[in-house]
């Protein structure tokens, strides 16, 4: 029977393994928490970096009114009349209707995301 001591050192070989073999393996626990930092400091920096757009909602006609504004000045329309504002609380839909000299535009407004669902332009 051997001993415990030699047959420890028969399972050494197969654990424990040689860096010296393999260089291109041997990493020290401090490379590779250097790189381990290295990576998190990086998305740390992009997800503090990216600006998250605040959630609007549209909670009343005058946030309605602002936005339809906004959309109607990147049309490069300017002069309207607003004819009506209907806000529907079941679909959360706010419809504006303007009219200029020569179309009726309908501007559909989601209330929870205070964006324009839908534009459609009436000759009148």
């Amino acid at each position: 029977m051997k001993k415990p001591i030699q047959l420890f050192k028969k399972i050494k070989k197969y654990i424990i393994f040689n860096a010296s073999e393999y260089r291109f393996m041997a990493f020290t626990f401090l490379e590779i928490w250097i790189g381990f930092y290295i990576m998190m400091s990086i998305i740390a920096f992009l997800i503090l970096t990216s600006s998250p757009k605040a959630i609007q909602k549209v909670s009343n006609d005058q946030d309605a009114l602002q936005l339809a504004k906004e959309t109607l000045e990147k049309d490069c329309i300017s002069h309207y009349e607003v004819i009506s504002i209907v806000t529907m609380e079941d679909t959360n839909i706010t419809t504006i209707i303007v009219a200029t000299e020569t179309l009726e535009i309908a501007l559909e407004i989601d209330n929870d995301s205070a964006k324009v669902v839908s534009k459609e332009r009436l000759i009148v």
